[in-house]
């Protein structure tokens, strides 16, 4: 409790944009890369568990597929519960829940691929959500000028995890087997949750209070059109984006490209994704830059440059297509979470079934040519979807200033009703005062006669 406490007296008082904010922001940003960098660089495992569990390519793919769904579909309720209980309690159990999967996860037995979906892949994604949710209100509640560039840089963890841990988890699954890695990354996780003691209890500046945070999800958010999509929003590009972190190890073996050579592919995912992403806080720091254009054009590159892949059989083209296809996915996650947090309050919803079905579609066709082209299509479509928040915005501005003018109005008929009340009783009591008078001075005529 001493230490407990002397951290929490320490971390009370900070100021924004300072050096402990980045440190802050170097230890969320580490989090990111031992949760969500992880999860995106399951594909590398991706032939070794299909090939151990002798599972078909879907259900293989659900490992992945599960993390990655769920830590994006349970955001409303990590969110609610950082509300109430802070980011600091919610950091530590985003990592230890975390740790506690892999754990498990490296005992399943090799007969039941979906014991490994209970005990890793659920637990797991409800502990990256923690990670995530409380990554994105640290931006917020440390930094006010270079709030952009720090969620660059913490969502730029996902990179980061993807260049390290692509060839780390190819070398270390060759060296001491896929189980006793994930043993390893449970420890890591496990000593990087007393990085959570470092953080400051509140979610919000506004709201250190007990009576101030309470467990509930904001539905009356929903019935704005304009939220309602940008909650969908990620059920689209979520679709399209994940399928090269799953599935492009498996493409380059059906190419005959080595695990070697594939698995360094991630490095280049990783690497841009990283450029992307702090390119893009950058970008949106500026005061001229919209965070939602932006964003459609980096998922339109995103979902163009996934179409045309399939064309791509050779290593060198394989490599470009992941420089660009990092670069544009970088931007289009900052951008995203930026218009997000600018517009309203922070929802995250994703299919839980995108590359799962996919990984289906590849078994049935013997190829991953059709699943990347449906993929890029859903891509595309969803650069299209904000445009339609151009029109909702103004209607919902038109009704703002509509509401605001009836409200005045009717304030001020209240206001005005107000006075004339007061104008009535301030009448009658000086007409009863003039009476009083009138009786007083009778009285004293009728004593002086």
């Amino acid at each position: 409790m001493g230490f407990v406490g002397f951290v929490s007296r320490s971390v009370s008082a900070y100021k924004l944009d300072s050096p402990w904010s980045w440190f802050i922001c170097f230890c969320s940003t580490l989090c990111m890369i031992l949760t969500i960098g992880f999860s995106f660089s399951l594909g590398v495992l991706f032939p070794v568990l299909m090939e151990a569990f002798h599972e078909s390519r879907e259900r293989t793919a659900c490992v992945a597929s599960i993390v990655i769904g769920v830590c994006y579909a349970s955001g409303p309720f990590t969110g609610a519960f950082l509300n109430k209980y802070g980011i600091r309690i919610s950091t530590i159990i985003g990592c230890l829940l975390s740790s506690s999967a892999l754990a498990m996860g490296s005992f399943v037995d090799y007969k039941n691929i979906f014991l490994l979906y209970v005990t890793f892949s659920l637990p797991f994604a409800v502990g990256a959500s923690f990670i995530y949710v409380s990554s994105t209100v640290i931006a917020s509640l440390y930094f006010e000028k270079r709030r952009s560039v720090a969620l660059g840089l913490i969502t730029g963890g996902q990179g980061l995890g993807t260049m390290i841990l692509g060839p780390a988890l190819q070398a270390l699954q060759v060296s001491v087997d896929w189980r006793n890695t994930f043993r390893l990354f449970a420890i890591a996780l496990f000593v990087l949750s007393f990085t959570g003691l470092l953080l400051r209890q509140g979610s919000t500046p506004t709201c250190e209070n007990k009576d101030s945070r309470k467990l509930r999800f904001n539905f009356k958010l929903l019935k704005k059109p304009s939220v309602l999509i940008r909650i969908i929003l990620p059920l689209f590009f979520s679709f399209s984006r994940m399928v090269p972190y799953v599935h492009l190890v498996e493409h380059c073996h059906d190419l005959g490209i080595p695990a070697e050579k594939s698995s360094i592919l991630y490095l280049f995912l990783g690497v841009f994704a990283s450029v992307g992403r702090l390119g893009g806080g950058f970008l949106c720091n500026l005061k001229f830059m919209n965070a939602g254009l932006l964003f459609q054009v980096a998922t339109f590159v995103m979902g163009a440059s996934t179409m045309i892949m399939p064309i791509a059989n050779s290593y060198g083209p394989l490599v470009v297509y992941a420089i660009v296809f990092s670069l544009s996915d970088g931007a289009m996650v900052t951008t995203f979470i930026i218009d997000l947090l600018n517009s309203v309050q922070e929802s995250k919803r994703a299919s839980v079934f995108g590359f799962a079905m996919l990984g289906l579609m590849a078994d049935q066709s013997g190829n991953y040519t059709g699943a990347f082209l449906v993929a890029g299509g859903v891509g595309i479509i969803s650069c299209v979807v904000p445009s339609f928040l151009l029109c909702l915005e103004k209607d919902s501005t038109v009704e703002c200033k509509i509401e605001s003018i009836e409200e005045a109005k009717e304030a001020n008929e209240d206001f005005s009703k107000g006075c004339e009340d007061k104008l009535k009783i301030s009448n009658a009591r000086r007409t009863k005062y003039h009476e009083r008078e009138l009786i007083v001075l009778l009285t004293a005529r009728e004593s002086d006669v």
